[in-house]
């Protein structure tokens, strides 16, 4: 397959719709080709954000107005072809509405239900009308049997995606899940999992990756579920092979989640609770308190507690570098701090001035902008006036274009 190919297949790709021999020549063509992997990720982050879109919903206000209206005109038209059934009392019919919407209102701070649910009881709520209407019974079942279906297929699905227990190899020493020395080395959701001083142990993710465990590590299951696996590091250290191009794996640690989205990453909680995060191949999402931002292959940062998340820089970076941005984290070094960055950086540094840009001054971001702009021009859509204004949108597709480009 070319390039324009597999671009094409992209999006079923994402969405796992591809036969299984499908998959895997896309998978190998990702792995050598920069620019279809940088399109793939594009859009597996477009899908991402479909994700966390809620599953729930309020029903409207007017709901109940709405459907009795529908209902009205459906119960008038049947009325005029039968001529012989007396006329619906219009004023009762209202305040038969009223009454209805009262209790629809006084029950909302009580239920909180799905949209099919809401829609279900929203209708058996109404359901007493019906007679008065002359409505078909058999035309509200017909109507109301697909959202039943719907909900029935929709829980049978979200079951489906449960893949507790995890399984565990103990390498050396001993590993405890739940306080205990397991034969079954089974993990299941909400249990601890502690490796001693001389003990390492691996865990397999269903369908995700593998994550290695080192010595003196305490971890907790939050959730065992396709798309949605979860884990939380109290200390130790981690690192995480993936085996998907698309792999569900969120990290909790203190006030941050890490999100993993491919490659290879280690994270270690040292005794003083600070976070190193190491990204050895692809790249990683780290969210704290509504910021979000990436550190990409080859790049590392520390997430100290009462602080916001290191600045993302480059393992091998210069000590001089890594200096000013420590003194920028972690010693109040403000605009000072972040004029020396810019003037100490390469081109290889250019995703971490991106990252300085919410922390500077709007004179420093035209500073970053241009000096970012002589290294990797900006893509279309992305504008001096929305850097500087942090449009997360543009900041977030600059990223992108620099980053396999690096």
């Amino acid at each position: 397959m070319n390039c324009e190919e597999i671009k094409i297949s992209l999006h079923d790709f994402v969405d796992e719709l591809l036969e299984e021999n499908y998959k895997k020549e896309i998978e190998t063509h990702l792995k050598s080709c920069n620019n279809c992997f940088a399109e793939y990720k594009k859009i597996k982050k477009f899908f991402e954000k479909l994700k966390s879109l809620p599953y729930t919903i309020d029903p409207p206000d007017n709901l109940i107005e709405q459907l009795t209206e529908e209902l009205l005109k459906i119960a008038e038209s049947e009325q005029r072809e039968e001529e012989s059934k007396p006329q619906v009392n219009i004023k009762k019919f209202k305040r038969e509405q009223a009454k209805q919407e009262k209790i629809l209102k006084n029950s909302r701070g009580v239920f909180r239900k799905s949209r099919v649910t809401k829609s279900i009881f929203t209708t058996k709520i109404s359901a007493p009308l019906s007679p008065r209407l002359g409505l078909d019974p058999k035309k509200t079942i017909l109507t109301l049997l697909p959202l039943v279906l719907f909900a029935v297929g929709y829980f049978v699905y979200d079951f489906s995606l449960i893949n507790s227990p995890w399984k565990v190899r103990t390498i050396t020493g001993n590993v405890l899940i739940n306080g205990q020395i397991r034969a079954s080395e089974r993990w299941e959701e909400n249990e601890s999992l502690v490796t001693e001083n001389d003990s390492k142990a691996v865990i397999y993710v269903p369908n995700t990756c593998r994550i290695e465990v080192d010595a003196n590590s305490f971890l907790i299951l939050n959730k065992a579920k396709d798309k949605g696996n979860r884990i939380k590091l109290v200390k130790g250290s981690i690192r995480i092979i993936n085996n998907n191009l698309l792999p569900y794996l969120a990290i909790e640690i203190d006030n941050s989640v890490i999100h993993n989205r491919g490659g290879t990453i280690a994270i270690t909680i040292d005794d003083n609770s600070i976070t190193s995060v190491k990204v050895e191949y692809g790249y990683l999402e780290i969210e704290e308190k509504g910021r979000v931002f990436f550190v990409d292959e080859g790049y590392t940062c520390e997430i100290r507690p009462n602080f916001h998340s290191g600045t993302p820089h480059r393992i091998d970076a210069p000590d001089e570098l890594k200096d000013e941005i420590r003194s920028l984290d972690y010693e109040f070094g403000g605009d000072s701090s972040i004029q020396k960055i810019i003037s100490i950086a390469a081109e290889s540094d250019m995703l971490t001035l991106l990252a300085l840009i919410p922390r500077s001054s709007e004179m420093l971001r035209t500073v970053i902008f241009n000096k970012i702009s002589a290294y990797y021009p900006p893509p279309a859509g992305v504008t001096l006036e929305g850097i500087v204004k942090l449009d997360p949108e543009m900041i977030e597709k600059w990223w992108f274009e620099i980053e396999w480009q690096i």
